[in-house]
């Protein structure tokens, strides 16, 4: 089975909790653990998607566009929510016609997706690349991307979560976030080794990645160490909780 990052949940399920997706919370964003620690970032997503990055080719995943996702920014992950994920629609006929089934579509879609959450996470330890691309002509783009190898297929896939963010957010800025929190979080733990612990200190202590203005290009962040995505590099420790504080980007 392999890992696409985003998948439905249901609310509240905890049976499938091997520490690859978050679980879902009826009265919060997503369940807490403890090392999300106490301040986490919000900010939202316009549209998320995962995808295979190869040299060769890109092979789409999961992909939900025109809906308002949650995004936290944690002290071990970023996580992503979104209660209406299902829109409906994609109807093809007259004009009247297609007001109509998206109608009947939409309510299709709302009665599918009661009681799930589209979920998804990137922990600080699968993390090889984030990347950001800002658009500021014509058509305006805040994208950030997340790069992982998906461990649980022989060979890793290269897999990327693109998050589509409002026009007024600056994804150098929420970029340059997520790059601040994983070296954190990789400098705090123990046994690594000391050339990658030097490699992430020089990253922390880096100039932001200047947006470039022209162009089509994702500016692109690289972590000296990473782990493939797997149930056995997830944490294990958890405890249920709600998300409390935080500031939005």
């Amino acid at each position: 089975m392999t890992f696409d990052v985003l998948a439905a949940r249901w609310v509240d399920d905890a049976e499938l909790d091997d520490g690859m997706f978050p679980l879902p919370a009826a009265e919060s964003r997503f369940v807490v653990e403890p090392l999300d620690g106490p301040a986490p970032q919000f900010t939202r997503a316009t549209a998320v998607s995962s995808k295979i990055e190869t040299a060769d080719a890109t092979r789409g995943l999961v992909e939900c566009r025109r809906i308002v996702a949650d995004v936290a920014i944690t002290d071990q992950r970023v996580v992503i929510s979104c209660e209406k994920y299902d829109k409906g629609g994609g109807w093809v006929g007259t004009p009247a016609a297609m007001v109509a089934a998206n109608a009947v579509s939409a309510i299709r879609a709302a009665r599918r997706t009661r009681g799930k959450v589209l979920v998804g996470h990137v922990r600080y330890q699968w993390l090889h690349t984030v990347a950001f691309l800002s658009l500021r002509g014509l058509i305006k783009v805040e994208n950030v991307r997340l790069g992982i190898a998906d461990g649980t297929c022989d060979p890793e896939r290269p897999v990327a979560l693109d998050l589509e963010l409002p026009k007024h957010v600056s994804s150098a800025k929420v970029a340059r976030h997520i790059v601040d929190r994983a070296t954190t979080f990789w400098l705090a733990q123990d046994g690594v080794p000391e050339e990658h612990r030097e490699a992430f200190w020089e990253l922390s202590e880096s100039e932001p990645v200047p947006r470039r203005s022209g162009g089509s290009e994702w500016m692109t962040y690289r972590f000296p160490f990473y782990l493939p995505a797997l149930p056995e590099t997830a944490l294990v420790a958890r405890a249920r909780g709600r998300l409390t504080g935080g500031q939005p980007l």
